[in-house]
């Protein structure tokens, strides 16, 4: 069994509720997944709760897609949204982007942005920025940039201020 580790294994921002300015935090150290705000995604028994956060579990076998943590706000405005995270185990795929930690927002209608940590089939260590929209007629296009990873912690995070998306990482 290989085991990814992260104390936001994966954070989902997902079109729900609007809400004024406010600072939102969810710490998975202990128990804060209580909120009705917080739903597993994908098989709920690779997510483990632990003192020290989250824990995800997956069999290397497995061609499990997204399993993680989804937080449901409606992000309107300049926003900073950061999850910190550490892998203990990363399998290497057998294709596909990779296998990682990813922090994904999403307006649930037309655009999505992600910053993820990933081990590449290459086994290369990277992360990737990445951005896409759905045009008129469902088809997606992609835009990503990828960057070498030297650390298995750190945090991520994506700032809109205006227009404008920013990737941040910091290695730990």
């Amino acid at each position: 069994m290989k085991t990814i580790g992260s104390i936001a294994p994966v954070l989902l921002v997902l079109v729900g509720q609007a809400f004024s300015w406010e600072e939102v935090q969810y710490d998975f150290r202990g128990n804060d997944m209580a909120s009705e705000r917080i739903q597993i995604v994908g098989d709920q028994q690779y997510i483990r709760q632990q003192d020290e956060g989250l824990t995800v579990v997956i069999p290397a076998a497995t061609t499990q897609d997204n399993v993680g943590v989804a937080v449901n706000h409606t992000l309107v405005g300049d926003f900073e949204i950061s999850a910190s995270f550490e892998v203990l185990d990363l399998p290497k795929p057998t294709g596909g982007y990779g296998t990682g930690v990813s922090l994904l927002i999403e307006d649930g209608i037309r655009w999505g942005a992600s910053l993820q940590r990933l081990r590449t089939s290459k086994d290369e260590q990277r992360f990737l920025a990445h951005h896409y929209e759905i045009s008129s007629n469902g088809d997606y296009e992609h835009h990503a940039v990828p960057f070498p990873a030297t650390s298995d912690s750190g945090v991520l995070r994506i700032v809109r201020e205006g227009p404008w998306i920013r990737y941040l990482v910091a290695e730990a």
